[in-house]
């Protein structure tokens, strides 16, 4: 209720800082435990300079989230599809010499694509902030 209608939410007397803070306390939980989860698989189990390498997981994430607009089934095709593409990377590179990084560049195909929806929202409020009104200066 509270991340549809905050002023709804605030009406019928539910506490809505109190809620977003205890929503983002226990998402910032869940990554931690995340993160520690993720840590703990890398031998010999501490942080080490080469334990952060070059990992996209998070901006993976991200672009899941974009591709499938919020909703639960959208993210879980979404999933399927980025993780078939990654995953489907090395047998590319073994069986049909094709570059592994094909992989990204159609994964940013794909975002780019989900970004051009975007495009005639910023245009239209960039349109109203660049053109000055009559008699008023900017």
């Amino acid at each position: 209720m509270i991340g549809q209608n905050p002023k709804a939410a605030k009406y019928a007397g539910i506490s809505t800082k109190r809620n977003i803070f205890l929503v983002m306390a226990i998402a910032g939980a869940f990554a931690g435990l995340g993160g520690a989860f993720h840590l703990m698989g890398q031998f010999p189990y501490y942080l080490t300079g080469s334990t952060f390498r070059i990992d996209t997981v998070g901006f993976d994430a991200i672009g899941v989230a974009l591709l499938g607009h919020g909703t639960a089934i959208g993210i879980f095709f979404a999933s399927l599809l980025f993780g078939g593409l990654r995953q489907g990377a090395g047998l590319m590179q073994l069986s049909a010499n094709v570059p592994g990084d094909l992989v990204y560049i159609i994964q940013a195909l794909v975002l780019f694509s989900i970004a051009a929806e975007f495009l005639p929202a910023i245009q239209s409020r960039l349109n109203k902030w660049m053109i000055p009104r009559r008699g008023k200066a900017v």
